[in-house]
C-alpha cells in the first residue's frame, strides 16, 4: 500500500498474493505433503532409538504405512483421553492426529521427536500420551483460570487477531459465499494435500465465511 515508504523488507513467507487478497488460498499447499513426509524419512534414518515411532530396518515408506494403519484405527475406533483436572474429556480422532502431523512440520526439530513418541503410544492405545507434560500441564492451567482485571487474559486467542486482519484485507473480494462453494473449496485443498488439506481447509479456508467488517476506501489495496 505504501511502496515509497519501505526501503528494505524481510520476507517471512511465501505466499501468492493475488489468491490471499481474494480471499482463495488455491496453491498454498503445494509442498505440505514434502514437508509432512520428512518425519517419515528423518524418523526411518534416526531408526527406533532416536524416532520412537521407529522399528528397526525400517525405511520411509514403512514408517509412513504404520501411520496410515493407525489413522485407520482411529477412524474406526477413536481414543478417549479423560481426566478431572481437564476442562471437558479429549476425543482422539483421526483427523486430530493428523492435523498434529501438519502443524509439527512447521518446526520439525524441536516438534518431530515428542511426536514420534505420541504416535507411538496412540498405536498402544495409550491416549494420555497425546499431550506432551508441558501440553498437559497448560491444559489444566487453561481449565482453572479466570481473567484477571488488568492482566493477561488467558482465554486471548491469537487466532482471532490474525483471522480478522486477514478477513479485512480481503474485504468484500471473498468469494465463499455457500456451503456447496465451502464444499468445493475443502475437496480442493484435500487434492492439493493428503496431509494438510483438510486441516487448512478448517483452519483458513473458510475463515471469513459471514464476516462483514470492511475497511473504508483509503485503507483497501486494490492492486494486483
Amino acid at each position: 500500500m505504501f511502496p515509497d515508504r519501505i526501503e528494505r523488507m524481510i520476507l517471512d513467507g511465501n505466499m501468492n498474493g493475488k489468491e490471499y487478497y481474494k480471499g482463495a488460498p488455491e496453491t498454498s499447499l503445494d509442498d505440505a505433503d514434502d514437508a509432512v513426509r520428512s518425519f517419515f524419512v528423518y524418523c526411518a534414518e534416526a531408526g527406533p532409538e532416536s524416532c520412537k515411532f521407529a522399528v528397526k530396518g525400517d525405511n520411509a515408506k514403512g514408517v509412513e504405512r504404520r501411520y496410515l494403519r493407525l489413522l485407520q484405527k482411529l477412524e474406526s475406533a477413536p481414543l478417549v483421553l479423560s481426566d478431572l483436572r481437564l476442562p471437558y474429556p479429549f476425543i482422539i480422532t483421526k483427523g486430530i492426529v493428523m492435523g498434529k502431523l501438519y502443524l509439527a512440520a512447521y518446526d520439525p526439530l524441536g516438534n518431530f521427536p515428542p511426536l514420534a513418541a505420541m504416535l507411538a503410544a496412540l498405536d498402544r492405545g495409550d491416549a494420555a500420551a497425546f499431550f506432551t507434560p508441558e501440553e498437559y500441564a497448560e491444559a489444566v492451567k487453561d481449565s482453572c483460570s479466570e481473567p484477571s482485571a488488568g492482566g493477561p487474559n488467558p482465554f486471548y486467542n491469537i487466532g482471532e487477531p490474525l483471522q480478522l486482519v486477514t478477513c479485512v484485507d480481503v474485504a468484500d473480494r471473498y468469494n465463499i459465499k455457500t456451503v456447496e462453494q465451502y464444499e468445493n473449496m475443502v475437496k480442493a485443498q484435500e487434492a492439493l494435500s493428503t496431509y494438510g488439506g483438510r486441516k487448512y481447509a478448517l483452519q483458513n479456508g473458510g475463515s471469513c465465511i459471514g464476516m462483514s467488517i470492511y475497511p473504508p476506501a483509503s485503507q483497501r489495496f486494490e492492486g494486483m
